[in-house]
Parts: structure tokens; sequence; C-alpha cells
């Protein structure tokens, strides 16, 4: 005993050069002392590192592949939208502005050029809508200051040019045109479901705003379905146009909409008019971002709360989400619950949610939902779970912090990489696109 005694003693100072070097080390250091760091170790050992080295963007909101072809698409929020070719090595010398409407924007906080989506039959020859592409932006009627939050919101088709693999400014269809009073909640997600409806998500316009019970008013606070082949043997016209709002100024264009049909089974059919046929869903606060899963068919919703709680709702028809009086798993009798919700703890600025469905992660993520927050500047991987809760974990961290700082979309691309775009401030042209990779084998 007293051998084994004298032997510990002499590895004394070898133990205590060891703690030290573990107390220096990350991710253990934070938890000595009762210091415990905000979020567990990082063990599944995710980094992200720069896509693109040599490409900068101007507030970078949205990317994705353009169809048959390898080659990417960025859009900016003042206006631009950017192809280049999907390679680490890319130059600015080969990034094209394909669209550039900043002559009909409105800029401010979160308003300006939110979203773009491909027609489903986008590059199909034998089909008319092969050039057809949509976008939602926030309009700057004439003479009106740019230093103003107020614009109109639009959701516009535009036509694609194959011969230039551009976008014409001048082929713009308006569908939707609707006053929005503030800055703030705009939603804008747009996405095509396995129907060929377009799903339009749209904010509480910044002041609850429409709570999303008030289906006689505007367009705010839900998500939207519309048939934009306008097939009258799926779809009806248009019955009611939206209210316009007390408070628009004079000198502003109407609201209106045009271009589309209802689609026949929509949850709140109204042959009287009565109600605004285009909602799908009701109760969201500011649903910005929003992926389909072509696989299962579903719209997974990121809503950013206000004082408690951050949503990932899985969209269901005719549900309303509880926004504004509930958030959150406050929400009440009657009222569809977030599929997953999460408090000040975890982050203050959901971004999400992106189902994976690629193979280059599909061992680790298959079937995975991951969203971001742009407030703690991390990218989590929600375990979807049919019987239980679902199961979060957290992915990496240091994605940049602050409303126009840090993150403000995900993406995919065919090859099944995923994408993380970040804000470097309002207006810097120094955005970029990190990628999501293991750091071990």
């Amino acid at each position: 005993m007293s051998a084994c005694i004298a032997r510990l003693l002499r590895a004394l100072p070898a133990i205590f050069l060891l703690c030290q070097t573990v107390r220096a080390a990350v991710p253990v250091a934070p938890y000595f002392n009762g210091v415990f760091p905000e979020f567990a170790p990082n063990e599944t050992f995710w980094t992200t590192r720069n896509a693109f080295p040599n490409l900068t963007f101007t507030d970078p909101l949205w990317m994705q592949q353009i169809p048959g072809s390898s080659e990417l698409v960025v859009l900016e929020k003042g206006g631009k939208i950017h192809r280049f070719p999907n390679d680490a090595g890319v130059t600015p010398a080969q990034r094209t502005v394909i669209l550039d409407i900043a002559d009909r924007l409105q800029i401010a906080d979160e308003i300006g050029l939110l979203r773009m989506v491909f027609h489903p039959k986008f590059g199909d020859a034998a089909s008319s809508f092969r050039n057809d592409v949509f976008l939602c932006y926030s309009h700057r009627p004439a003479g009106t200051p740019a230093s103003t939050a107020t614009s109109m919101w639009r959701i516009s088709r535009f036509k694609w040019v194959p011969a230039s693999q551009t976008i014409d400014p001048a082929s713009e269809e308006v569908l939707i045109q609707q006053f929005d009073p503030h800055g703030w909640h705009n939603g804008g997600a747009l996405a095509f479901d396995n129907n060929g409806y377009l799903l339009i998500t749209c904010g509480d316009g910044g002041t609850n705003h429409q709570s999303g019970a008030w289906l006689d008013q505007g367009f705010f606070s839900g998500v939207l379905r519309i048939d934009v082949d306008n097939n009258p043997e799926r779809s009806h016209p248009i019955r009611r146009q939206p209210r316009e709002d007390f408070f628009k100024p004079a000198k502003y264009p109407a609201s209106f909409t045009q271009g589309y049909g209802i689609p026949n089974d929509n949850p709140w059919i109204s042959t009287s008019g009565s109600s605004l046929e285009e909602f799908y869903a009701l109760g969201l606060r500011s649903p910005h971002s929003a992926f389909y899963d072509a696989v299962e068919g579903d719209l997974w919703i990121g809503d950013v709360g206000a004082n408690s709680y951050e949503e990932i709702n899985r969209l269901a028809k005719g549900v309303n989400y509880g926004w504004p009086s509930n958030e959150g798993p406050l929400s009440g009798t009657g009222l569809g619950r977030p599929y997953f919700s999460y408090d000040r703890k975890l982050g203050g600025c959901v971004i999400g949610g992106l189902r994976y469905r690629g193979t280059r992660w599909s061992n680790e993520l298959a079937g995975r939902i991951l969203f971001g927050d742009n407030v703690k500047g991390t990218l989590h991987a929600l375990a979807a779970n049919i019987t239980g809760a679902p199961t979060q974990e957290l992915l990496t961290t240091n994605l940049g912090l602050g409303p126009y700082a840090g993150m403000s979309n995900l993406a995919t691309d065919n090859l099944g990489n995923i994408y993380i775009l970040k804000l470097d401030g309002i207006g810097k042209d120094g955005g970029t696109i990190p990628i999501l990779e293991r750091t071990t084998p």
C-alpha cells in the first residue's frame, strides 16, 4: 500500500499539469470553477468554411441552384440577383447580375427583395411556364422617399431569357400588391408544393396587423396558396380583393390581386366572396424563412417570436397557429401548436427549417430539419419524431451575431451541400456563404 501511495505522490505534478492543460482546452474549460457555457460541447464535430472565398455579397437573403443547371443564384436584399458556377474557386469575373430591380425597391429594416422561386415546369420546352420566375419584394411607389419604411408588398411573375440566362426586368406581371405599413415581419418565403401550387408566407406587418383571424381584410399573418397556372379544372377566379388599409398614403397605388386562380380545396372557400380564399393557414408573426419538403409534401416554417419563443411550424390546412394571442407552447384550445419551439436561452431569431434530403450527409442528417438562430449564431438539427417530442442537436456555433450581421438563411444544392447565408451589416459588401463541413471523418 505504501508503495502505491509513493507512486501516486510522485505522479501528482504530472496530474496537476494534465489538469491545467485540460482546463485550457475547448470545450471542457468552461465547466471549471462552476462556469458553464450556454450550449453543450459540440460533440458532433461540425464546422463551416467559406464556400466561395473570392466572392462577397451585399445582404444575401436567398440562394438556390438553377433547375437544369449546375449554376447557383444568390438574391441580395438591395435588388440584385447573381448567377455563378458552383465552384469554390469562382471569381468575381465569373459572376453575372441576372436581374437588378433596385429602381423599384423600398429598402429598410427587413424589407427589400426577399425571395425568388422557379416554376416547377421551368426549362420544360413543352410547357408555357418554362421561363416563369416568381419574386417577392417591397415596392417603392413613385415619389416615395427612400427612408420611408412603408411599401407595397408584391408577388410578381418575371420571365427568364434563355439566350442570356438572365431575367427580363420589363417582363414583370404583378400578381399581388398590398400596402405594407412597416418595415418588419413581411414573410415573403416562396415555394411550390407537389401539386404545383405556390405557397407564400406573410407576416403580421410589424404591428400585430391582422391577427390572421380576419379573413376579409388583407394578406397578413399566414400562408397563402394560389394557382399561378390558373387551371380552371382545379381552381376558380379571385372573388375578393384585399381591403385598403386606413393608414395607406393617398399617393400610394391601389392594393389588388390578379392573374392567378384560387385552389378549389383551400380551407376558407366562400362563394359569396366574404373571405380572402387565398389563405391556407393563419396565425403567424414573422415567417421569413420556410422550406418545402417534396418527399413528404410538407412546408416547414421558421416563425420569429416576440417576447418568449421561436417556432418551427409544419404547415397544416386550415390551422391557426395562434399569433398574436399566443406563441410557442402557450397556444390555447383550437390553436395549432408549433412542431418545435424554444425560448430565449437557445436564441431569439429562428432561421429554418430546411429538411435535409441530400446525399452528402445522408448518414448524419437524413430527414432532419435544419434551423439556425440569428441572435446566437448557431445551427441545429431537429430530429423528426412522430410519436413524441422532436429532439434538437447543436451542430455548430460562431455563425455571426445580430439582426444585420449574422445568419439570414439556409440553402442546399443538388450535391447535398448545406450552406449558410451570412450578412455583414446593412448595405455592406461583406456577406459570405459558409458551407457546413465535418471536422472528423
